[in-house]
């Protein structure tokens, strides 16, 4: 391993907001397009009626949404994952920062997710790129079953930074000449944990970001390699 490369997934890596494709592809799978897209819209709804009282932040609206993932079926949910990736989220995928993680590979870089989403919906995309390791927002289950509860922090913002910092002394492993790639403001404390920050596509918050750190990078995914 010569160095850290640590990424954003959703609009950083793959056009979707994976955590709520993957949810709704779960719901219409099991319970028939009908019942499932009302109750995704239900979550949903509940999600705007968080913000409009308030609940504004990414990480408690994270929490909020998880919630709803209480009595789903631990194995069925990773199998509809798996489908909705292999049908779906694999012609999402930026092929130019795919073709970043290829590079870094090449020179033995560890490659490393970070997402506010969860694993049955990430490990798929991590195995097919082959990814060193996934931090992610970990959900609790039970006998088989989702409780709707988390097992520490969403990994958003704040919670980021520390998944990264606890990731580094567990594995003995140093940010020296580290990577991180994000397109949100909420990337801001895992683009900090780096020497090498790159903004994906987000232009306006990379003109922003760059009055704190000039030496920063934008990449645009829709641009030919």
């Amino acid at each position: 391993m010569s160095y850290c490369v640590f990424l954003d997934v959703d609009e950083t890596l793959i056009n979707s907001k994976t955590l709520l494709a993957t949810f709704r592809h779960h719901l219409n799978t099991v319970l028939g397009v009908s019942v499932g897209e009302e109750r995704f819209a239900y979550v949903m709804d509940t999600l705007s009626d968080a913000q409009a009282a308030g609940f504004s932040d990414r990480a408690s609206l994270n929490q909020l949404y998880y919630r709803h993932f209480a009595n789903i079926d631990v194995a069925s949910l990773a199998t509809t994952c798996e489908s909705w990736f292999n049908s779906i989220g694999i012609k999402l995928l930026k092929t130019r920062v795919c073709d970043e993680i290829a590079r870094h590979q090449q020179r033995n870089a560890q490659i490393v997710l970070v997402s506010g989403s969860y694993h049955a919906c990430l490990d798929p995309l991590s195995r097919y790129l082959k990814a060193d390791a996934v931090l992610c927002t970990e959900l609790v289950s039970a006998q088989g079953v989702y409780t709707g509860e988390l097992q520490g922090c969403p990994t958003i913002g704040e919670g980021k930074a520390r998944r990264i910092a606890d990731y580094i002394v567990q594995h003995r492993f140093s940010l020296r000449g580290s990577f991180a790639y994000g397109d949100h403001q909420s990337d801001v404390p895992m683009l900090e944990m780096a020497d090498e920050k790159v903004i994906v596509d987000n232009y306006d918050l990379y003109s922003a970001l760059r009055i704190r750190w000039p030496e920063l990078e934008w990449l645009d995914s829709q641009q030919a390699s």
